[in-house]
């Protein structure tokens, strides 16, 4: 009974994951209702809840709860707590100092940073590394910052909102992680640049 329950929530998460993904050839190889014994993807490593597989943004200790119970990474490597859950805090706690508009982008941003990762806890033939981890991680701050899933873009924000994340990211420029942060600040910025001008031409 135990190994069949095992089998029925390994096919919910690769379903859950082929949702999100996409279905090969718009079939499903794993349909737990009718053979919780047939699925041909592999096995995770792990059953996370299943809300770690389709993340609301509105819960930072999603970084802890499921991406670090996944990946406990360590050293230089290490995204989920010392950049992911620490950031997202950071604004939770500096949210009230930003407009109407800035709120909006923070809670769009925030869900698109964390379904860009929910890829990564999906049974695959290869595990990601937690290099892997952090270069997708890192890979998702710009389009996430400039045009997150729903929401308002960075690039029409105050000038008193980029303030904000200025003052709410400086902490990360002395830390292990200040060249991937001073990227993504250059070329946000530089996007943001680019759709300017694109008005005045």
């Amino acid at each position: 009974m135990q190994d069949s329950q095992s089998r029925m929530n390994s096919c919910v998460v690769q379903l859950a994951c082929l949702s999100l993904v996409m279905a090969v050839n718009g079939t499903l190889h794993c349909d737990p209702d009718t053979d919780p014994n047939n699925c041909d993807l592999p096995q995770p490593s792990m059953i996370l809840p299943a809300d770690c597989y389709s993340p609301d943004g509105m819960d930072c200790g999603w970084y802890r709860r499921c991406l670090a119970k996944m990946f406990p990474c360590t050293g230089q490597a290490e995204y989920a707590i010392n950049y992911g859950e620490k950031f997202c805090n950071l604004y939770e706690d500096s949210k009230s100092k930003f407009s109407e508009n800035g709120r909006q982008w923070l809670d769009a941003a925030r869900k698109c940073l964390q379904v860009a990762l929910v890829h990564v806890l999906c049974p695959r033939e290869v595990q990601a590394t937690c290099e892997d981890i952090r270069t997708v991680a890192f890979g998702s701050h710009v389009p996430c910052y400039v045009e997150p899933l729903e929401g308002v873009s960075v690039c029409n924000l105050s000038l008193s909102d980029w303030a904000n994340i200025i003052m709410t990211v400086k902490s990360s420029f002395v830390s292990s992680a200040w060249l991937e942060t001073l990227k993504a600040s250059v070329l946000t910025a530089g996007v943001c640049l680019g759709k300017l001008m694109s008005v005045f031409l």
